[in-house]
C-alpha cells in the first residue's frame, strides 16, 4: 500500500465534527419494499463500499503533535453489520415501536476508536404497509456530508427495474454565494453592505429564547431522541413554486417555519411571537451534478470527496407579522438570497479558518456547538435519485436521513427521492409532542398549497 494513504490529515471541518465539543453523525434509513431476511450485506459492504474512500477502511489517530490523521486498518465488514433480534409475529404497530426505539438507542452509541466510524444495522421486520425490512447506514459526520452521501448511493444502489442503468437525479442549480454581484460597483457595494448586515445580526442578536420548540436544556447532544418524519409531493412543491417565482427550498423551508409556528402556537399561545433562528446548511462546492464516489476520489475532481459545508443563519418569521400563509414562503426566499447574494459565507469561512490557526480546531468546535446550542432549530436538505433503487435486487421503497449529535430540541433533514421530499424531524424526547409538530407541519403545507392555487 502507498505510504502517502496509510495516514492522511483530516480536513479542518472534520477536525470540527470529530471533536469532544461537536461530534456529529449521519443515519442514512432504507426502507425496502420487501423482505431482508435474504440479503447478504458483508460482500457489498467489502466489494462496493470499502473500496469508495479509504476513509471507511481508516480510523482516526492522533500523532506526537496532537494532530489527527485518518489510519489505514484492516476492516473485518462482519463487525460493521448488526442484525437485532426481536419476537416473531409481532404486528406491524408492535415493530414499528421496537424500530423507533431501536433508532433511538443507537444514535446514543459512539463509536469504538479503533473501528473505521460506519456500521449497518439491518432490521428485518416490517413497520409499516410498504416497509418490509428496513436498513440503517450510520456515518460518523467527519468522513463526508451530504453529496458524499449521495456518491455513495450513487457506487453501492442500483436503478430497481434494471441493474445496468445508472442512477440519475435532478440537476443541482450551480450557484456561486455572490451571485455575479461583482459585475458591477453599486453590486459590490450591496454585497458589501448585507454582509456587514448580516454578520452584525448575528453578533448582536444573543441567544434564542427558550420555548416550546427550544428547551434550552445543557448536553441535549446526548439524551434520548425520537425521529419521525413528513412527506410531500414534489409535483405539489414545484407548483407553489411556480406560483410565487422562488425556489423548492424556499417552499419547504417557509413550511417548516410555519408548520414550527403553527406548534409553537398550539402549545403555548403567543409564543409564536417569540424571536427563533434557524441554521441552514449549505453545500459550498460550485458544481451541477452529483459524482459518484469513484469520480469524487480522482485527483482532477479537487476534492469533491469530505465536508465542504457553511452556514446561513435565517429568522423564524413571527406569527405576528404574517398574516398570509405564502409570506413564510417569500420571507425565506428574501432571506436566503440576500445571505446568498452577499460575501457572507466567504467571511464566515475566513474568520473560522483564521480562528482555528490562532487557537486551535477546539475553538472552532466549542464555537460551532455554542451556535447550534443558541439557535432554536437546524435544516439541512439534499437532493436524492429520481428513480426507485434497489440493493442487491431488493427495491428501496423509502429513503430519509438525519444528522445526531446536535445541542437542540429539533433538527430537520429533507431528502427527495422518487418523487416525494421526506422531511424528517428529531426532537427531543419527553419535550416535543412529535404528533402534534407531525399535525402542524401538515396543516402549514395545507395553508400555503391551497393560498398559492388562490393566485391566478
Amino acid at each position: 500500500m502507498d505510504s502517502s494513504l496509510l495516514q492522511q490529515p483530516l480536513s479542518p471541518i472534520a477536525e470540527y465534527l470529530s471533536s469532544p465539543m461537536l461530534s456529529l453523525s449521519v443515519l442514512a434509513i432504507l426502507e425496502f419494499q420487501v423482505p431482508i431476511h435474504t440479503l447478504d450485506l458483508a460482500p457489498n459492504l467489502r466489494n462496493l463500499f470499502l473500496p469508495i474512500n479509504p476513509r471507511f477502511s481508516s480510523i482516526l489517530v492522533t500523532n506526537e503533535q496532537g494532530e489527527k490523521k485518518w489510519k489505514r486498518v484492516n476492516v473485518e465488514v462482519e463487525e460493521h453489520v448488526k442484525d437485532p433480534i426481536f419476537p416473531p409475529g409481532l404486528t406491524i404497530e408492535s415493530y414499528k415501536a421496537h424500530f423507533d426505539e431501536y433508532l433511538t438507542k443507537i444514535s446514543m452509541e459512539e463509536f469504538r476508536p479503533d473501528k473505521p466510524l460506519w456500521e449497518t444495522h439491518l432490521f428485518k421486520y416490517p413497520t409499516s404497509p410498504t416497509v418490509a425490512g428496513t436498513m440503517i447506514l450510520k456515518l460518523h459526520h467527519s468522513l463526508g456530508d451530504g453529496y458524499s452521501l449521495m456518491g455513495v448511493v450513487l457506487s453501492c444502489l442500483h436503478t430497481a427495474s434494471d441493474p445496468n442503468v445508472p442512477l440519475t437525479f435532478p440537476s443541482r442549480r450551480q450557484r456561486r454565494f455572490n451571485n455575479g454581484v461583482v459585475k458591477s460597483l453599486t453590486g459590490i457595494v450591496s454585497a458589501v453592505c448585507r454582509t456587514a448586515s448580516d454578520l452584525g445580526w448575528s453578533v448582536f442578536k444573543g441567544i434564542d429564547e427558550k420555548t416550546p420548540i427550544r428547551s434550552g436544556r445543557e448536553g441535549l447532544q446526548f439524551m434520548p431522541m425520537n425521529t419521525f418524519t413528513v412527506s410531500f409531493s414534489l409535483n405539489d412543491i414545484k407548483k407553489i413554486k411556480t406560483k410565487l417565482q422562488v425556489t423548492v427550498n424556499d417552499v419547504i423551508t417557509g413550511i417548516i417555519f410555519m408548520g414550527l409556528r403553527l406548534y409553537m402556537e398550539e402549545i403555548e399561545k403567543n409564543s409564536g411571537e417569540v424571536a427563533a433562528t434557524a441554521l441552514t446548511i449549505v453545500n459550498t462546492r460550485v458544481i451541477g451534478n452529483y459524482r459518484s464516489a469513484t469520480e469524487m476520489a480522482k485527483p482532477e475532481s479537487k476534492g469533491l470527496w469530505g465536508n465542504q459545508l457553511s452556514y446561513l443563519e435565517i429568522m423564524i418569521p413571527k406569527m405576528t407579522n404574517v398574516t398570509n400563509p405564502l409570506e413564510f414562503v417569500m420571507a425565506a426566499h428574501r432571506s436566503i438570497n440576500n445571505k446568498r447574494t452577499s460575501f457572507t459565507i466567504h467571511v464566515v469561512a475566513h474568520l473560522l479558518n483564521l480562528l482555528r490557526k490562532l487557537r486551535g480546531h477546539q475553538e472552532v468546535a466549542k464555537f460551532l456547538h455554542n451556535l447550534l446550542k443558541n439557535t432554536t432549530t437546524v435544516i439541512s436538505n439534499v437532493i436524492g435519485p429520481l428513480q426507485q433503487m434497489a440493493l442487491d435486487n431488493h427495491p428501496i421503497s423509502g429513503l430519509y436521513f438525519t444528522i445526531v449529535g446536535t445541542p437542540q430540541s429539533v433538527t430537520v433533514t429533507m431528502l427527495s427521492y422518487m418523487g416525494k421530499l421526506r422531511v424528517a424531524f428529531r426532537t427531543e424526547k419527553d419535550f416535543i409532542d412529535a404528533h402534534k409538530l407531525n399535525c402542524c407541519m401538515e396543516d402549514a403545507f395545507e395553508k400555503i398549497f391551497e393560498a398559492a392555487n388562490d393566485i391566478p
